[in-house]
């Protein structure tokens, strides 16, 4: 699989695939809250997502499949 670079323009055919990596910042994670207006704890408190299943905040659904 070639390199995709960013806004240049790709043609794909059927079959293929295109695979997309973006590592999150807390930065981007305290940004979407504030636009949106969801600010779980989940999200934005690490003491609060140790005690969780998942051990330490995540990022919000909705901003990964975005």
């Amino acid at each position: 699989m070639g390199t995709i670079l960013p806004n240049q323009p790709t043609k794909l055919t059927l079959g293929q695939a295109v695979e997309v990596t973006k590592t999150f910042t807390v930065a981007d994670v305290a940004n979407f809250a504030e636009l949106s207006g969801d600010c779980n704890p989940l999200h934005l408190d690490a003491d609060y997502a140790a005690t969780t299943m998942f051990k330490k905040p995540i990022v919000h659904g909705v901003l990964m499949n975005g």
